[in-house]
């Protein structure tokens, strides 16, 4: 990922769609390598993480999980063990 022009945190839904509106303007969802060269661009980062994106409600036989739910947080919230397994698998160590 090169170096990045901008970093936006916005805080509500709105904002971050407008911002996403913009040119050159990419969604951070849980990447986990950011600016890893040092090449300068025109990109600017919108972090989603402040949205209130990140619900998860497991009943009976149905799980709803948001967005923003982390891998870590599926994992340990969530009962069932083949989705645990496949957050361990995928969660970087």
């Amino acid at each position: 990922m090169p170096l990045a022009r901008a970093y936006h945190c916005p805080t509500d839904l709105a904002e971050a769609l407008d911002l996403l509106a913009g040119p050159r303007r990419v969604a951070l969802a849980g990447g986990t390598v950011l600016n890893a060269d040092r090449t300068h661009s025109d990109i600017e980062f919108v972090d989603l993480r402040r949205l209130g994106l990140d619900g998860l409600t497991a009943a009976a036989d149905t799980l709803s999980v948001d967005a923003m739910v982390d891998l870590d947080r599926l994992r340990t919230d969530c009962g069932d063990d083949l989705i645990a397994e496949a957050c361990r698998r995928e969660l970087p160590s």
